[in-house]
């Protein structure tokens, strides 16, 4: 099926997708591998770029992936493509820099994929979200799709319209709504076995964790599920004289910026990610404290559809657009609901971690005694020796 990625943008940043460049314009910017991939070099080619940032979105790409693109403002998805593929050259976003392809700046867009079987479409956004119902489907900022399901509705919603280059066949949608039905039941079946794990000695039990007041579950439930997907130098506002394992006393220092103090802070690939979990309160506040941080990709995480409606209310605001749009400002959201499946899933990890590290030591012991056993065969007296 491949990933979708939805990418906005200028209209003139889009030039290098829409009108495309003379492979000639770059060719001495271009590497000699990555002049190979091209089966003539005297043609157009059709390439984006993205910065460091969002380098993790981009290693996600692989050949064959779907990308929209949809001009900031105009509330249409005009361009499709395939990704042909991908690579990481610097001097080549500064050549697209230098000839006015991108605009100012354009040199820090080095993460680059090429984009092939492009076509125009006109598919408006409301249509999207029509068909799936989800606030993501106007993007902000290069991302990728990242739930199969709703990867494969859209899929299946442009091969409908006959937007999207005829390259996938009837037989290969229905085996696409087999695995859509697969995976709904592989979810249900995952909730089911979490339900049934008893927390490992390393984890508060539910009822441990009921103790805490709302707003800590949620920082302890989103440190785990960070700690559980490798983020490392993990940080998070707890009272150190709380018994929260497997967090220590260190772990639960706040991280600290000019005297403020965040919920959550993680490292992950060399990028520093901070999270502030909104409760109760006036929000402005939080994005404020938000926005003073520089040095971090920034997060935000609201308790329920409520906390949201605020969120999109003060987007209205020019006062809260003002406040965003301070680079380099970078706000992601993520509801109370999303943290409870992370943690579920990291829950789940750790409880089958904790039975193969038990299962192990059983199995040392057991070797241990076959050595013993082994041994008591192999070295026994014989019957003269005993007797005489």
């Amino acid at each position: 099926m491949g990933n979708v990625f939805l990418v906005p943008g200028s209209s003139s940043h889009l030039r290098s997708i829409s009108e495309g460049v003379l492979i000639e314009q770059i060719l001495d910017a271009l590497t000699e591998n990555e002049k190979a991939r091209f089966e003539s070099l005297d043609r157009t080619i059709r390439v984006w770029g993205t910065t460091s940032a969002r380098r993790n979105i981009w290693e996600s790409m692989r050949e064959g992936d779907h990308v929209l693109f949809v001009p900031s403002g105009s509330g249409m998805y005009t361009y499709y493509g395939e990704v042909s593929f991908f690579t990481h050259n610097a001097a080549l976003a500064q050549k697209m820099e230098n000839l006015g392809i991108w605009p100012k700046e354009g040199r820090k867009y080095e993460y680059l994929f090429f984009v092939g079987n492009f076509k125009e479409i006109s598919i408006p956004k409301r249509k999207v979200n029509e068909i799936v119902p989800w606030t993501s489907a106007t993007p902000r900022q290069f991302m990728r799709v990242a739930n199969e399901i709703v990867r494969a509705k859209i899929i299946e919603f442009l091969g409908g319209k006959g937007e999207r280059p005829p390259s996938e066949s009837e037989d290969e949608l229905s085996r696409l709504r087999t695995r859509i039905i697969e995976l709904e039941r592989e979810l249900q079946e995952h909730k089911d076995i979490v339900r049934s794990l008893k927390s490992p000695p390393s984890i508060l039990t539910d009822l441990e964790l009921q103790r805490l007041t709302d707003h800590d579950q949620i920082v302890y439930k989103l440190a785990l599920a960070l700690m559980a997907f490798d983020f490392k130098n993990v940080q998070l506002d707890l009272s150190s004289g709380l018994d929260t394992p497997p967090f220590t006393a260190e772990q639960k220092i706040a991280f600290r910026v000019r005297g403020r103090e965040y919920d959550v802070k993680a490292e992950y690939d060399g990028n520093v990610y901070v999270w502030e979990v909104h409760h109760k309160g006036m929000l402005v506040p939080t994005l404020v404290k938000l926005n003073e941080l520089t040095a971090a990709n920034k997060a935000l995480v609201l308790y329920d559809s409520e906390d949201e409606k605020e969120l999109r209310r003060e987007a209205r605001r020019r006062q809260f657009r003002d406040l965003i749009s301070v680079p380099p400002f970078e706000l992601r959201k993520y509801m109370k609901g999303e943290i409870e499946e992370l943690y579920d899933f990291s829950k789940t990890f750790y409880s089958l971690k904790h039975q193969i590290e038990t299962q192990q030591t059983k199995l040392t012991r057991n070797m241990q005694l076959l050595d013993e056993k082994r041994n008591m065969i192999l070295q026994r007296s014989s019957f003269f020796e005993e007797v005489f």
